[in-house]
This record gives structure tokens, C-alpha cells and sequence, in this order.
């Protein structure tokens, strides 16, 4: 156990004997009720009687987390009064999940030992002590201040998630945000859309188990939870929470890993962009299980407990150690020595998600579930977002089409982004006037085979194929069109014939259109990112006096 001393225990512990006496002490009150039994050993008895009570009042007083128990306040020594001790179990919550009650209790340890170092010392005098015992208040005091500012931030982005005061994800403006667009989310775009079975090989790790998704230096691993002690208190424990305790489910959690948290992923790396500045992935931000809801379009009359809590179950999967990220790219960084930009390879692995806190809505109906979570990104994004690297932009269209019956555009549409958002530093942006209006003229690195992109975007083309290869032609044509419709691509082109194969025999018509080579331009939206980055990375090679790389 995590102990301040030897005998009181952890803040928890402190909170239920506090409670004990101070409850036995009430029913020794003659009154009509006990609320006014409650008051009557308030005002006679007083929480600071007991040592558990000044020890509790040390770790709580001066805490931000008090703003979201009873609103912002004077943050002086606050002492938690018997009616407020039903507050004091959320606050104790709050403040372990973050991390500052932890820090806390380190400081009181440290307070106590060097006291106990004072009156063991025979030869100091009373004044002596009595100076030594000022600087270590003095000193602690000073740690326990630090600490409430460097955790403030945290609670007032909590404080401001519960109050409703997040900028919401579903508004226009998140249509052109960035979004982290390097292999890794195309290899996890490919996982979640994939069929598992015989894909994910033995993981790396013999030692753990687990297996993996790998492509080329990425790598998504789906690795057993270290099992983690039962406590007296879960004596009536389920299946799910039995395994989940005797190391995990790989195969549950492998099924977890699907469109849905794929949702999850993009809509998280787009929270981020939309409500922090962009700039640090220790940034937290609050992510809301409504935000899916909302981006998905769901009725508010659908939106069912059951529902909740699978939205709930694949972000704290991202968050956890089960599911690791393995991140190896080449990215052109600036060299702080020379000032020339090369080419450096950056190695991250981690979780996805990095949980930082669970939210509650003040209008919620209250229980365990929490309304959502405040996040950071982990640490595969550093490089990406300090250089700002392979940014794309977060098209609310692709995720608003329907698993059931636009899978085909969804699927297609999302390859085709990356595709466009990796090639944008070698596309060439040009203006012309076509019929008597300004355009600009869009040349993409290299075309794409039908093959090769009903492929990657994971759509079931094969199996149709055989038994209808006319329905894959049609699907094909139709997924594209309402793309271009949509705007998430712009015009395309077949540079082998028509791009329906109107012009080749019916007999091997669909082997002749899988090796075609089709030329896809950026839709309006992602037109005008692609172009910005294009130039601002052009504009920042030739500051250097280096040539663009390619």
C-alpha cells in the first residue's frame, strides 16, 4: 500500500476512518434527526480532532480540484466540513487520476520523516527545533503550493468539459482541422477496416504474447493487460472483469479494434487539433463520448447505455497498454547544429491515447460511467506535430457515410486522402483560366491502379469478383462518383481508357480495369490544405539554402 506513515495509510484510508468517528460520534447526539446530529458534532467535535482529520486537511487544502466540487473559491486552507465528506470521495478521485494527491502524499512523507529527524536529534536545543521544524513547514508548504498551480491547468480543463465548455467537433469549422495523417494512421485505418482472420501474425514479444499488424517499420500490436490485484472489496467479480484481471482477452480486443474505433482514433487526433493549440502532445483535451455521437449523427433518442459503453470500451482500449503503436518513419528535420535540413529517422512506441482523467457532466445522471475522458496523444506524435509533418485535413463526409451501405466510399475515400495528403510536398499547383474562370491545375506525384487502391482501403471487391464481376465495376464507378460529388476527391481520370471500362470487351473486363491507372485530384477542401502545405514547405527548404527534397 502507498503509505503516508506507518499507521494511517493512503488518503483513501484517512477518508473512511475520518468517517467512522466522526459518524459514531453522531449517534451519541440526542437529536430529531440526523442531519441536525450531523451539525451538532460539527459544531462541538470539529474534523481537525482527530489526527486523520489534519492529516486528510494537508492533502486537500489549497487543491484546484475543489473548483469542480463546489465551484471556484478562495484557495487558502480549506477544511473539509463533516456535510461536505460525501463531496470528499469525488475529490480524493480526482485528484489521484491526475496525479496530484500521489504527489501530495510523497510531500507528507517527506514533511513527517525530516520532523521526526528534528526531535530525534538530542542535541538541538527547544529554539533550535523549533527552527528547523518552521523550514520544514516552510519548505512544505512550498512544494504543496507548486503543486496546486502545475495541476490547475488540468483541472480547468476539466472544470470547463463538465460545464459544457468545449468547442464542439461536429461545427463547420472542423471540416478543414488538421489531422495526423503519417503511415501509422493508414496502417490503423487498415486494421480496424480489415478481416482478422490469418492478418495479425504473432506478436514480437514472446515474453507477453499477443499479436500484431505489421507494414513495412509500423506495427499495431494487440498484447495481453498485465494482470492487476483483486482487492477484498470486488468479491462479486463477472466473467469479463475475471479476465480482464487474469491478463486480458487478445481475440476480445482484437474485435474491439474496428470501424467504430477507428471513429474513435480520427475524431480524437482532430479533438486535439480543434481544442489545444496544436503545438504540444502533453496538451490535454477533453474528448466526449457525444462527440462520436454527434459526428456519427446518431438520434439522441438512440443513444443507449449499451451504445455508451462501446464507445467507452474501444477509448479505453487506444488509451491502454493492450493495444501499442510502433511508429518508424523518416522524417526532414532541421539539424540545430548546421541548420541544414536531412533526412532522420524517428522511432516512437507507446499507446495510441494517453488517458489522463475521466469526465462527468454535470447533467449526466450521475454513476460510474464517465461521460468521456481528457486526453493527450501519444508519444508516436511528437515529431509529427512539433514539424508539423504529414498533416491532412479531418472530412466529417467520409465518417458520415454508412458502415452498412457505404462502405465502399468510406473505405475508398479515406485511402484516397492519405494518398493525397503524402504525396502533397511533390503534387505541382499551377493557375490557368479554363472557360473563362481561374483554376488551378492540380499534378499529382503518380497515379494509382484500381488494384492497388481496392487493396488498400480493405473494401471485400475479391469474393464478388468471382461470382459478379459486373457488380465490382459498378461499386467502383458509384463510390467514386459520390466522392467527387461529396468533394472528397475533385475530377479523376483513367489514363489507360474510360474510367468505367466502357471501351473494353465484356469478357475480362474487370481484369483489364484492375491494372488501369486512375489520376485522382484533391477535392475543394483538401485542395486548399494540400496547396498551403505544398508552398509553406517549399518556402521553408529554400530559407535554408537547400533544395526540396525529390
Amino acid at each position: 500500500m502507498n503509505e503516508i506513515t506507518a499507521t494511517t495509510g493512503t488518503a483513501e484510508a484517512l477518508l473512511e476512518n475520518l468517517q467512522r468517528i466522526l459518524l459514531d460520534a453522531a449517534q451519541d447526539v440526542q437529536s430529531s434527526s440526523a442531519r441536525e446530529a450531523m451539525r451538532a458534532v460539527e459544531r462541538t467535535y470539529g474534523v481537525q480532532a482527530t489526527r486523520y482529520g489534519r492529516l486528510l486537511n494537508d492533502l486537500v487544502a489549497g487543491s484546484y480540484a475543489w473548483d469542480l466540487v463546489e465551484g471556484p473559491a478562495t484557495h487558502g486552507p480549506h477544511l473539509p466540513r463533516i456535510h461536505e465528506l460525501c463531496q470528499c470521495e469525488p475529490l480524493l478521485r480526482v485528484m489521484r487520476e491526475s496525479g496530484e494527491l500521489a504527489e501530495r502524499e510523497g510531500l507528507l512523507r517527506q514533511r513527517d520523516a525530516a520532523l521526526a529527524a528534528v526531535w530525534r536529534e538530542e542535541s538541538a536545543t527547544d529554539e533550535d527545533r523549533r527552527l528547523a521544524a518552521e523550514s520544514v513547514y516552510d519548505d512544505y508548504f512550498d512544494g504543496v503550493r507548486r503543486a496546486a498551480e502545475a495541476y490547475r491547468p488540468h483541472y480547468e480543463a476539466l472544470r470547463r468539459a463538465a460545464g459544457g465548455g468545449v468547442q464542439p467537433l461536429t461545427g463547420p469549422r472542423v471540416r478543414s482541422r488538421p489531422l495526423l495523417q503519417p503511415p501509422l494512421m493508414a496502417l490503423l485505418f487498415s486494421a480496424c477496416h480489415l478481416d482478422k482472420q490469418g492478418r495479425f501474425a504473432p506478436a514480437g514479444d514472446d515474453r507477453r504474447g499477443g499479436v500484431e499488424y505489421r507494414h513495412g517499420k509500423n506495427a499495431i500490436q494487440i498484447l495481453p493487460a498485465e494482470p492487476t490485484p483483486i482487492t477484498r472489496r470486488n468479491t462479486t467479480l463477472d466473467r469479463e472483469a475475471l479476465a480482464a484481471w487474469a491478463g486480458g482477452d487478445v481475440p476480445a480486443d482484437l474485435a474491439m479494434l474496428d470501424a467504430m474505433a477507428w471513429d474513435v482514433a480520427a475524431l480524437a487526433v482532430s479533438a486535439f487539433y480543434v481544442r489545444t493549440d496544436g503545438a504540444d502532445i502533453d496538451s490535454s483535451f477533453p474528448f466526449l463520448i457525444d462527440d462520436y455521437f454527434g459526428w456519427r449523427g446518431v438520434d439522441p433518442r438512440k443513444r443507449t447505455r449499451e451504445l455508451r459503453r462501446q464507445v467507452e470500451a474501444r477509448l479505453e482500449l487506444l488509451c491502454s497498454d493492450r493495444v501499442q503503436v510502433r511508429s518508424e518513419t523518416e522524417l526532414w528535420l532541421t539539424d540545430s547544429k548546421t541548420g541544414r535540413r536531412t533526412k532522420t529517422a524517428v522511432i516512437a512506441e507507446g499507446p495510441f491515447l494517453v488517458q489522463r482523467a475521466r469526465v462527468f457532466r454535470r447533467a449526466s445522471d450521475g454513476g460510474d460511467a464517465p461521460d468521456g475522458y481528457l486526453l493527450s496523444l501519444g508519444e508516436w506524435a511528437r515529431k509529427f506535430v512539433e514539424e508539423r509533418a504529414m498533416l491532412g485535413v479531418c472530412l466529417r463526409r467520409l465518417a458520415e457515410y454508412d458502415l452498412q451501405r457505404q462502405g465502399w466510399e468510406r473505405r475508398i475515400g479515406w485511402y484516397l486522402v492519405f494518398q493525397m495528403n503524402n504525396q502533397a510536398s511533390k503534387m505541382t499547383f499551377r493557375e490557368a483560366i479554363k472557360d473563362g474562370r481561374p483554376r488551378t491545375l492540380v499534378t499529382p506525384q503518380h497515379p494509382l491502379k484500381m488494384r492497388t487502391v481496392l487493396d488498400n482501403s480493405h473494401v471485400p471487391w475479391e469474393e464478388t469478383a468471382r461470382t459478379n464481376p459486373g457488380k465490382v465495376i459498378r461499386q467502383w464507378c458509384d463510390a467514386l462518383e459520390t466522392l467527387r460529388k461529396d468533394g472528397v476527391i475533385g475530377p479523376y481520370a483513367c489514363l489507360d481508357g474510360l474510367p468505367d471500362g466502357a471501351d473494353l470487351p465484356a469478357r475480362g473486363r474487370l481484369a483489364a480495369m484492375l491494372e488501369h491507372r486512375y489520376q485522382f485530384i484533391p477535392g475543394k477542401d483538401l485542395l486548399a490544405h494540400l496547396r498551403a502545405k505544398n508552398g509553406a514547405a517549399a518556402r521553408k527548404t529554400r530559407s535554408l539554402g537547400v533544395d526540396p527534397p525529390g
